[in-house]
């Protein structure tokens, strides 16, 4: 009955504007018309003031899928107003009295309804439904219907480009809307053609070698950019600007040839090493999308994303091109031969993508180009990798499926549709969040990370085994039930480091065994460090820096948690400590090619220890789980670049070993590597409490493994140790003084409940 009110409601916008439009911006407009319908292969047929259906006065150019005009289930038009400011204006009319929600378009100011049955109706839209209700119940008697007030609202796309205003409509009669998407991507594409739409901050172009053929389509690229937009509006809690694109179509709306052929053949960007030349390939690709454009002046933009054919290097290891970012500076240009001339079209970083990516590709690679308040081991300030190999003093660390920089990308069927959200640590360098530093004896109340707003803080609390100010540990809440969500509910521990002007982070495995699960696509996952409020999973035990953090209380939907961070006073302990050295592959560039990998895949040595009934602690590199099979064994779990370490009972009769498996399997994968690895080095410190919680150290000295082995570490009740009476710096050693509980009440995200102890 009502499903045409939002129509009727947007037509009377029409009604009250004037237009100022000259000819030749009429004629800009039909253009616009006439190309997107060729783009949807509609006909040609463009209703205007004059013939339309719907009575629009003043100058809509109506495009629809039918004969019907604006009576057809899909169809669209452009309407110009007098200025932007009136086109913004009626944007908020549709939010306030149109039930629309104000949003953005491939990052243009837009107005979106979703399709479908709506029992709430708000402003006109509720007036014109209780008045259609009225006037049939005064014919037919009251309505006892469940539906009584429902209306099925039309979907619809309205955006604005300047003083232009498109607006794109499927009015299907039941609820399978949704082709008001390609509708809007048409009209996008043929209003940028015709400069009605100025270049955006993103320009995305299809290219090809001669020798090889894409087959994506710029709707789908189009879709994709709606998406990237929508996790960065929920990631950032709404304050990451809309990426704005621009799509560069090798022949417009004249057809499905959407990708642009280069000169040269796929082999010809493989340099000596068999490596691909991904930035040059992009260079060219900008270079012959370019060619050609009536570019009156030189364009500024933050990224160039250009999609190649096929698969990437991550997915097929014969593949030639790499899903990747590559950041080029403020001051980086491409110079083109445009129909007006030389232009330079500057960009602060290429993307390569494989037209096969998911989602979690294409949000991780943007990551890569936003701004960070923390420098990235190469020495730039844009949001770093949390997965990547040390070599040359690049150490990352790994989180896992916690991050969308870890291997969050890859979260969700089909390797990436539904990334996980940012961790705590890359939202605060991305200046979205700010840390709190918390101290020992107290108690915190956490919301999870999903749950945040924009300048909410995050627990942090110091390393008390260093003096440095950035070595920490974050305490971060997670909700698995949220939109973009973690892997499971809980609270998370990551241990952040320190080293050569930059940090490393890792995620702390869970103490208990099993610490591992596994997902509905099959994807096995770390579990939160803290999942219960007791038994197993419920306490985080920290021997070398002597402290706990437990699990005292968590709810559900939205997911809260409460935490406790206490004195942990080991006795009758023995271990080691192992802090890794020189990297196990030495190179320059990056053979993990920048797109994250799947964890515990990256170069890395790993600490283990079996006493004598062949009990072990450490990864099991067949099951990916880390066992504590020895009974009293405490251990930091799988580190990444930073130390690992090994507590059992005394008496125990233990043996440690130091592996480096995972960079053999590492090179199984990248075997052009292999003249690159050297053995991994690393030094070792043994750890004694005894009976009354006295502290002692002995330094076992250095050792170094080779690539796929392990090596037997001397044992720490041999003769030779010299244990000398040490304790640790503790608490407060490397920060500033802590955010007093009143302001952390103030900033409404981590509120301090202190208990006496």
């Amino acid at each position: 009955m009502a499903k045409k009110l939002f129509i009727v409601a947007l037509l009377l916008i029409c009604l009250f504007s004037v237009a100022f439009a000259q000819s030749t911006d009429e004629q800009k407009a039909q253009r616009v018309a006439e190309k997107a319908a060729a783009t949807l292969g509609w006909p040609e047929t463009i209703y205007t003031d004059e013939d339309n259906t719907d009575g629009v006065p003043g100058t809509p150019f109506v495009i629809a899928e039918t004969e019907e005009g604006s009576d057809a289930d899909h169809h669209g038009y452009i309407t110009m107003l007098g200025t932007d400011i009136e086109s913004g204006f009626w944007l908020g009319f549709m939010d306030e009295q149109l039930d629309a929600d104000r949003s953005s378009f491939l990052g243009r100011d837009a107005a979106i309804v979703s399709g479908g049955k709506n029992c709430n109706p708000q402003g006109l839209i509720k007036i014109l439904s209780e008045m259609v209700t009225a006037w049939f119940e005064g014919i037919f008697g009251e309505s006892d219907s469940e539906d009584k007030g429902c209306v099925y609202e039309s979907g619809v796309i309205a955006f604005t480009c300047g003083k232009y205003m498109m607006v794109a409509i499927d009015s299907w009669d039941d609820e399978s809307t949704g082709a008001e998407t390609e509708i809007a991507s048409a009209f996008y594409q043929a209003a940028q053609e015709e400069g009605i739409c100025e270049y955006g901050d993103t320009v995305v172009i299809f290219a090809e070698p001669n020798d090889r053929g894409g087959s994506l389509l710029i709707k789908d690229a189009a879709a994709m950019g709606q998406r990237i937009n929508q996790y960065y509006g929920v990631n950032a809690f709404g304050e990451k600007a809309p990426f704005i694109y621009t799509f560069r179509d090798a022949d417009g709306s004249k057809g499905d040839l959407d990708w642009y052929t280069l000169d040269s053949a796929e082999s010809a960007y493989v340099d000596a090493q068999g490596e691909g030349d991904d930035v040059q390939f992009a260079i060219d690709a900008t270079k012959k999308a370019f060619s050609g454009a009536d570019l009156p002046e030189d364009i500024y933009l933050e990224r160039v994303v250009v999609v190649f054919a096929g698969d990437s290097t991550q997915n097929d290891p014969n593949a030639v091109f790499s899903n990747q970012c590559t950041w080029e500076g403020d001051n980086y240009f491409v110079e083109v031969d445009s129909s007006t001339g030389k232009r330079k079209i500057y960009t602060k970083s290429f993307i390569t993508l494989s037209e096969n990516r998911e989602l979690g590709g294409w949000v991780h690679e943007f990551g890569h180009s936003l701004y960070s308040k923390y420098v990235r081991p190469v020495n730039k300030y844009t949001i770093s990798d949390r997965y990547n190999y040390a070599s040359n003093n690049r150490k990352y660390g790994e989180v896992g499926y916690w991050d969308l920089m870890g291997s969050g990308s890859h979260w969700g069927k089909n390797d990436g549709e539904i990334p996980t959200q940012m961790s705590s640590f890359t939202k605060v360098a991305a200046t979205w969040l700010d840390f709190f530093r918390g101290t020992v004896n107290n108690t915190y109340s956490l919301k999870a990370l999903e749950s945040m707003k924009k300048g909410d803080t995050v627990l942090t609390i110091d390393d008390p085994l260093s003096a440095e100010p950035e070595a920490f540990y974050i305490i971060e809440a997670r909700d698995s039930n949220a939109y973009f969500g973690a892997p499971a509910s809980g609270v998370m521990i990551y241990k952040v480091a320190y080293e050569f002007g930059h940090h490393t982070v890792n995620n702390l495995l869970t103490q208990s065994s099993p610490n591992g699960a596994t997902n509905a696509a099959g994807q096995v996952y770390a579990k939160p460090t803290l999942y219960a409020t007791s038994g197993p999973g419920s306490v985080y035990r920290n021997v070398p820096g002597k402290f706990q953090v437990k699990l005292v209380s968590q709810t559900d939907n939205p997911y809260t948690a409460s935490v406790s961070i206490e004195p942990f006073d080991p006795v009758s302990l023995i271990g080691a400590i192992v802090a890794p050295g020189l990297p196990p592959i030495n190179f320059q560039g990056n053979p993990a090619s920048t797109e994250n990998a799947l964890p515990e895949t990256m170069p890395d040595q790993d600490l283990h220890a079996y006493d004598d009934q062949g009990n072990h602690v450490g990864l099991n590199y067949e099951t990916g789980e880390y066992e504590l099979g020895i009974p009293g064994a405490i251990a930091s779990g799988d580190l990444k670049d930073d130390a690992e370490w090994i507590f059992v009972p005394e008496g125990t009769n233990v043996r440690y070993e130091v592996s480096d498996y995972k960079t053999q399997r590492f090179l199984q994968t990248y075997p052009q590597y292999a003249g690159y690895a050297q053995p991994a080095t690393f030094n070792t410190t043994m750890v004694r409490y005894d009976a009354s919680g006295n502290r002692y150290e002995a330094d076992a000295g250095p050792g170094s493994v080779a690539t796929g082995q392990n090596v037997q570490i001397i044992s720490p009740t041999d003769s030779s140790l010299k244990y000398e009476k040490k304790d640790i710096l503790g608490f407060g050693s490397n920060s500033m003084c802590p955010t007093s509980a009143l302001l952390v009440l103030m900033l409404g995200a981590v509120f301090v409940l202190r208990r006496g102890r």
